[in-house]
This record gives C-alpha cells, sequence and structure tokens, in this order.
C-alpha cells in the first residue's frame, strides 16, 4: 500500500509541476467540435437546442443552416468569425477550405467557404466530414430571401430585448438564473445574447470547479465582440447603471474544458483583448479569473426562446 501511496504523491507532483508559472496545458480542442460549437448549442444528449449563426429554415433538414449577410464580404467575414483564433484557413480565389483535426491531430475532413450556392445563396459553408456532426452547410442568403415573420415575439424583442435591457430569468434553463443583461440584439443573422457576470474574480481549484453553465470559447468572443460594436458597452453600463457592478473587462473569463493527458483543461478569454489563453484544470497558477453566463434568444411564435 505504501508503494501506492509514494506513487499518487509523485503523480501529484508531477501535475503540479505541469501546471506552475502557467506552463500551456498538452492537446488542443477538435476543431469539429470547436465549429459545431460555435454555430448550434446542444442539451446533455447532444440535441440542438438553438442555432447562434441564424437560424434552420428548413424543417425537414435541421443540419441546415440559414443567416442573412449583405456581400460575399460580410459572409466571409462571418465565416471567420466562426473560426478559432489559431485557424489557418487555405485561400484560393473566393474559396477558403479549413483541414479539420482532433485533440490528436487526425484528420476530421475539411470546412469549405465558397462563393455562391444553391436557391441564391451569396456563399456557403459546406462541412465535409465523415464523422457524425449537427451542422452540413451554413447558406448565406439576401434578406429578400429570408421569409416574413410578422410573430408577436418580434414586438417583444424590439420592446423588452433591446440592447442594455436587463431581463430576470426567473428559472435556470442551462445557464443559471437572475438578471441577466441584453449585449447583442436579435437579427437574421445572429442570435441575441444576454449576460450575467459575476462581479467578483475567482481563484478556485479548477479540478473542483463545475463547468455546465459555462459557454463555449467561440460564444465568449461573440460576447466580446458585441460589447465592443459601436458604443455597445457605453451604451449598456450607462442603461443598467452601477447596480451591475461590470467588472474590467480586461480580465480572463471561463469557458468551458477540454480533455487533455493529465485530465482537463479551460480555455480562458479575455472580453476586452478577445485574446485566448490555456489553464490546466489541476490549478489556478497566477492570477484568478472571471465567471460569465451566456444564454441565446431568439423569437418563436408568440414568445421568446432562450438557450
Amino acid at each position: 500500500m505504501k508503494r501506492y501511496g509514494y506513487l499518487l504523491i509523485f503523480a501529484a507532483l508531477v501535475l503540479g509541476a505541469c501546471t506552475k508559472d502557467n506552463v500551456e496545458p498538452e492537446g488542443k480542442a477538435d476543431d469539429l467540435q470547436l465549429l459545431m460549437d460555435a454555430l448550434v448549442r446542444t442539451d446533455a444528449s447532444g440535441n440542438i437546442t438553438g442555432y447562434l449563426l441564424g437560424d434552420n429554415l428548413n424543417a425537414a433538414d435541421p443540419s441546415e443552416i440559414s443567416a442573412v449577410a449583405d456581400s460575399y464580404e460580410e459572409a466571409l467575414e462571418m465565416f471567420l468569425d466562426l473560426l478559432p483564433p489559431e485557424a489557418a484557413p487555405a485561400v484560393n480565389g473566393k474559396t477558403y477550405t479549413w483541414d479539420m483535426t482532433d485533440g490528436e491531430n487526425k484528420s476530421q475532413g475539411q470546412a469549405v467557404f465558397s462563393e455562391g450556392g444553391s436557391n441564391g445563396a451569396i456563399a456557403t459553408l459546406t462541412v465535409n466530414t465523415t464523422a457524425s456532426t449537427l451542422v452540413h452547410s451554413v447558406r448565406f442568403i439576401p434578406e429578400r430571401l429570408w421569409p416574413e415573420n410578422t410573430s408577436v415575439a418580434e414586438e417583444i424583442l424590439e420592446d423588452e430585448f433591446f440592447l442594455g435591457a436587463v431581463y430576470h430569468m426567473e428559472k435556470d434553463m442551462g445557464f443559471g438564473k437572475g438578471d441577466f443583461v441584453v449585449v447583442r440584439e436579435w437579427s437574421k443573422k445572429n442570435s441575441g445574447l444576454m449576460i450575467q457576470i459575476d462581479n467578483k474574480g475567482h481563484n478556485d481549484d479548477l479540478m473542483l470547479m463545475k463547468d455546465d453553465k459555462f459557454s463555449a470559447p467561440s460564444t465568449l468572443h461573440a460576447v466580446s465582440k458585441a460589447l465592443h460594436a459601436g458604443n455597445s458597452y457605453e451604451t449598456i453600463v450607462k442603461i443598467t447603471g452601477k447596480e451591475q457592478k461590470w467588472p474590467d473587462l480586461d480580465n480572463w473569463f471561463c469557458s468551458n474544458s477540454y480533455t487533455w493527458t493529465f485530465g482537463f483543461w479551460y480555455k480562458m478569454v479575455n472580453l476586452e483583448t478577445d485574446k485566448e489563453k490555456k489553464i490546466a484544470g489541476i490549478n489556478m497558477p497566477n492570477g484568478g479569473f472571471y465567471k460569465i453566463y451566456v444564454y441565446c434568444f431568439k423569437p418563436d411564435g408568440d414568445k421568446i426562446k432562450f438557450w
């Protein structure tokens, strides 16, 4: 028994040494998963609960997404925003190809963005993979192809879910409850976003922290971009006032976790600079982080859908 005890102590020392002084954990995130995280949110069973980019307009095929774009250039910008910061797609004229790999650098196929497409699309993103995936294509379409919708929910969005509006989430629907602030209004291009930030920093032992309410890094990047669009952040702070106690955005905000050789690691996103860093789940070296909870929303008939 003593032998095993010594082994456990040795393992703990090795793991601790691997994560001191902000040494970056080994391994990488699964590219296909990162792309799906940027396109949809899922439940615990892996089923789509909502679309982050545009929406599904083809009820017969939930793997097809449509999003409004005013031009090829805007569609390209929307595509590039879906990719993780380290992605480097190959460019051939107006076609961009991202070779995706898993956490062990094995090929997962390609995400191909090209001009044009079926039924009047301005551009199309096609996910070419033999792996099981939730989304196979994204059609970037002109607004005239978006179906007319005069739902009651769109009026509610205009009156109650404007930039800076505070919405009280009575029930925890997966990402917490309480007051959330709208940082991006819903549009035919993107889901709406509302956030809640813990206004105190944390130095938790990440190994013991539950991250089930945290969002994917792509969602935090979307929050960062929303806060820096025009005068959005200044508008939000002015409307919500001091009671929200907004922390400095130039801090690290925690997203969900990924596995690696010695356990798991987290991607942290700086909401001011939109940069990422990796922190091992064994401890939190050299400084803390903030917790952020994000809900997405859109009109759904005569009500608002959250996910």
